[in-house]
This record gives structure tokens, sequence and C-alpha cells, in this order.
């Protein structure tokens, strides 16, 4: 019978005398490949346990790869979510930066006019000062002109001081 074990402790196999099998084709194309034959039993023995052990390798490496593509999966997911998380984000900055070019606009416009303005108020005082100059002149030329409406009104219906 078959049987996976290895070859710790083993001496040798028993085989009944005479007895000839037949060696199948293709295990004396690879002992031949090999420079091997049954007759060299320790040299059979030593590639056959690199071949066991490379297949454990080759085991193995398959679970690390396997275990490597799942962790690659993981990351995979993971970078998709910050992609997308990121594009949000770009989303946002690129909306508020249109909103701050828009009240950067605004508020150069409002500096305008708070300039223009300033302009305007200087030239208003400048006017209220002449007019507020005429105004004295005009006064010290009529004493009636310093009146109120209501106090001219009411001194046309006064009585004047009896001069005694």
């Amino acid at each position: 019978h078959i049987q996976d074990r290895g070859y710790a402790n083993c001496l040798g196999f028993l085989r009944p005398k005479g007895s000839t099998k037949t060696i199948p084709r293709w295990l004396e194309t690879i002992l031949r490949e090999q420079g091997l034959s049954f007759d060299e039993e320790g040299a059979f023995r030593e590639f056959w346990g690199k071949a066991l052990k490379y297949d454990e390798d080759v085991k193995s490496l398959q679970e690390q790869v396997k275990s490597a593509n799942e962790a690659l999966a993981d990351r995979a997911m993971e970078v998709s979510v910050l992609i997308e998380k990121n594009q949000k984000l770009s989303d946002k900055v690129a909306e508020v930066e249109e909103i701050l070019n828009i009240i950067r606009n605004e508020k150069d416009a409002l500096v305008a006019e708070k300039a223009r303005l300033k302009v305007e108020l200087e030239r208003v005082a400048s006017e209220n000062k002449a007019l507020a100059k005429q105004i004295g002149e005009f006064s010290s030329q009529n004493p009636l002109h310093g009146y109120s409406w209501w106090a001219r009104l009411i001194s046309l219906f006064k009585k004047p001081p009896s001069k005694n």
C-alpha cells in the first residue's frame, strides 16, 4: 500500500527474494535525468527527500500567496473606500473654493464701493462747509434769516414792545 510518512529511523524495506517488479517508465526517466538508480539507495533517498521538501515548500508558498492575495484584496477595498472619500472631499474643497471666490469678489466690490462713498462723503462735506459759510454770510446780511420759520410767524402777530 501507499502511505505518506517520513523515512526517519527507517533502515530499509523487505522484499521477497526473486521478485522482479518493473519500474514504471516515467520513474526510470526521472531517475536517468537526475543520474540516479535504485541501486544507489542513499542518493535516491536524498533526491526523494528533496522532492518531498520542495512539495511542502510549494504548499507553504501557495498558502502564503493565498493569504497575501486576501490581504491585497482587503487593502484594495480600503483603497477604493479612501479614493471615494478623497473624491468627496475634493468636491467639497472645490465647492468651498468657489464660494470663497464669490465672497472675495463681493468683498472687492464692497471695498471699491466704500472708496467711492468715501470720496463722495468728502465732496459732500466740502459742499456742506461751503454752504455753511454762505449761510453765515447771508445771516450776517439779513438778521431775520437766523430765526426759525415758527419764530418769524409769531413775530408777525406780536405787538411790538411799548416805549415808555
